[in-house]
């Protein structure tokens, strides 16, 4: 369970950090919009870490604490790696930090640091409502592939 957590935790973050440079350097950083497509790769890797653990359990619907759990830790290494890495973006694009700043209402409140930990805990709790339902729709996967092959055999 580690290795996945931690496996996927990296590639997610990695895809966090690399979708947010490739729209930083097409001027779309300033889009916060976008930030959906973030959910798309939450979605999808939490989805494929969950499915290969129950690969691993033998495709038995697991326990819903161990599979939400399973998507939370890798949730979080992989927004610990882009909180960490927007901190530091934001650090060194001042102009950047100033543009985050009129653009909410919290703006005067806001500093790398702060806003680092507001995109930390958005995505902490992105995290567990994905990861459940992650685990339902693994659950509704595994049953209705269940379903299909004893059909299929005649039993």
């Amino acid at each position: 369970m580690k290795r996945l957590v931690l496996k996927y935790g990296a590639i997610l973050g990695l895809c966090l950090i690399g979708f947010f440079l490739i729209m930083h350097l097409l001027g779309l950083s300033n889009r916060y919009d976008l930030r959906i497509y973030n959910l798309l790769f939450h979605v999808s890797l939490l989805y494929v870490v969950i499915m290969r653990f129950r690969k691993k359990s033998n495709n038995l619907p697991c326990n819903y604490i161990k599979c939400v759990s399973l998507g939370i830790f890798t949730s979080f290494i992989a927004i610990a790696m882009f909180s960490i890495f927007m901190g530091a973006f934001l650090s060194a694009n001042p102009d950047f930090m100033v543009g985050l700043t009129q653009k909410f209402d919290i703006g005067e409140y806001l500093n790398p640091i702060t806003a680092s930990f507001f995109l930390f805990c958005e995505g902490m709790a992105v995290s567990v409502f994905v990861s459940y339902i992650m685990t339902r729709v693994a659950d509704i996967s595994i049953v209705s592939r269940a379903r299909r092959i004893k059909q299929g055999s005649g039993i």
